[in-house]
């Protein structure tokens, strides 16, 4: 679903309860995020609540995404390219506003598996370092779940830890 491009606040994500949808999810992993992420979206545009349809389409976006551990300079790609050049959510498709709408919401998400995905992005768009330490953590807290919960444990956890800076 495409972004109808109006600016999000934190309030607007608090407001749509985004995170109750995650804590229904029984697979805690992002590709079990972003089809629900989808329905979501759709069922705010068929009730004409435009704030919460961005919301849910940011959040299919970034979970939609997929990892291509061979490519450092491109780790999370689309999940879907066509030969015409037709491809789905990007991270060039963030804005400057969608980055800093997530850096404000980063301190409230319970969920481990999309706090790293998301501090992940924000790791790569503005390569903040408080953000490279969150998403490590949060991947190591996300593998540690899905070990309790005796899940298949996503290999991507273990192997996408963001490149950390060099120290100088």
């Amino acid at each position: 679903m495409p972004f109808i491009n109006i600016p999000l606040t934190i309030d607007d994500f608090n407001q749509s309860q985004w995170q109750q949808v995650i804590e229904q999810c029984s697979q805690r992993e992002c590709d079990s995020y972003f089809p629900l992420f989808f329905e979501k979206a759709k069922e705010a545009e068929a009730s004409k609540n435009a704030k919460a349809q961005e919301v849910f389409t940011l959040l299919e976006g970034i979970t939609s995404l997929y990892f291509r551990l061979d490519r450092t300079d491109e780790p999370l790609a689309p999940r879907f390219i066509g030969n015409s050049g037709i491809r789905s959510f990007s991270l060039d498709d963030l804005s400057e506003e969608h980055l800093s709408v997530l850096s404000e919401v980063v301190p409230t998400i319970s969920d481990a598996e999309i706090l790293a995905r998301i501090a992940d992005i924000l790791w790569i768009r503005k390569r903040n370092p408080d953000m490279v330490a969150l998403a490590v953590d949060a991947y190591l807290d996300s593998m540690c779940h899905a070990y309790r919960a005796r899940s298949a444990i996503s290999s991507v956890s273990w192997e996408r830890p963001p490149v950390l800076p060099e120290s100088h």
